[in-house]
């Protein structure tokens, strides 16, 4: 297509080292998997490609990975883009919209918890947030896409760590705003981590 490499990107960055080799009798990091962004530009200035060729996905962060994408592409100057992320598997791709979702929901969240000054206020607020009533003919939103990682978390053992994780966030949210409440007297004592 006549595309050429406009970036690499380090391994490091997207892959940890989760594997080593021993070679001779020494212990050495396995290759880590390449990501090259390369770019065609339209000759009739319309619609340039920028196509990501990486050997595998991130386990992670694939938001931030996505971004590194963009950013690439404005600083070749690529014309204004769409970008598209593939996801090997549909199990992926709900998994990562509920995170994006659960990202802006903490973010609301956590500025809505430094403007309230005790415990009891903070705890209602954690409890009226995960109870707003769905209002007639729209859509379920974030739980809607709990519900669909519950049903395929019964059956994948991925998506079943990767629901064990997003709980975990939920539980250290409350766990916290108690120990919180303890430290200043407000709640007696209870173990915030049951």
């Amino acid at each position: 297509l006549g595309m050429a490499e406009v970036a690499e990107f380090e391994p490091d960055e997207a892959f940890d080292v989760d594997a080593v080799a021993v070679e001779g009798g020494l212990i050495r990091p396995i290759r880590r998997p390449r990501s090259r962004v390369f770019l065609w530009r339209d000759p009739n200035a319309r619609h340039d490609i920028v196509v990501l060729l990486g050997e595998a996905q991130p386990p992670a962060g694939k938001y931030e990975f996505c971004q590194r994408v963009i950013d690439v592409a404005r600083r070749a100057g690529a014309s204004p883009a769409l970008v598209i992320y593939y996801f090997a598997t549909k199990d992926q791709l709900l998994t990562e919209a509920l995170r994006f979702s659960e990202e802006a929901f903490y973010r609301t969240v956590t500025a809505e918890l430094e403007t309230l000054r005790t415990a009891r206020e903070r705890l209602e607020l954690l409890v009226r947030t995960t109870c707003v009533p769905q209002g007639e003919g729209e859509l379920p939103g974030a739980w809607g896409l709990w519900f669909d990682l519950w049903a395929q978390a019964f059956r994948h053992p991925e998506v079943a760590k990767d629901r064990i994780e997003l709980d975990q966030r939920w539980r250290d949210t409350i766990a916290q705003v108690v120990r919180d409440g303890q430290a200043r007297d407000e709640i007696g004592d209870v173990d915030a981590d049951a």
